[in-house]
């Protein structure tokens, strides 16, 4: 480099570190969004079909069940569940946290879809409450409560 009379241009620092943190800070905000997406489409699906939602209607309209917890009766999150759809066969298996004023527990709904048609064979409330749990279906004679189908 030849010199011609003038200073050396001062050559700017690159901000490569500011570059990455906004790459950094935007792929992040769209793995969080994409993940939130799924959980949402996921939630659709397992309380969108009708094993759950008549499920949760008959505890809510069930004397018994509001002796225990109280009413109104609020289903809260599903802490374990798995639906299984082929075209008009199924399966459905829930396990949610159910809670009114006076008390809360885990309701389970076991369902099959044959046909299109789905049958409700299991209804129970396992309550803090109370012991032993409070059966409103059980038309298969299912002994134990929590196994996944």
């Amino acid at each position: 480099m030849a010199f011609n009379g003038n200073p050396p241009e001062k050559s700017r620092p690159k901000r490569t570190g500011l570059k990455i943190v906004i790459f950094v800070g935007l792929a992040l905000a769209a793995a969080i969004f994409s993940i939130s997406k799924f959980f949402d489409q996921f939630d659709n699906i397992m309380r969108g079909n009708f094993a759950y939602t008549e499920g949760v209607r008959l505890l809510s309209e069930n004397g018994a069940a509001k002796a225990i917890l109280g009413s109104p009766i609020e289903a809260g999150h599903i802490l374990s569940g798995n639906v299984q759809l082929n075209n008009l066969d199924g399966i459905a298996v829930y396990a949610l946290k159910v809670s009114g004023p006076k008390c809360a527990g885990t309701y389970y709904i076991r369902a099959d879809k044959h046909l299109g048609s789905w049958d409700i064979y299991l209804l129970a409330l396992e309550s803090h409450c109370t012991e032993p749990p409070l059966v409103i279906r059980n038309t298969r004679n299912v002994l134990t409560l929590g196994e996944e189908a």
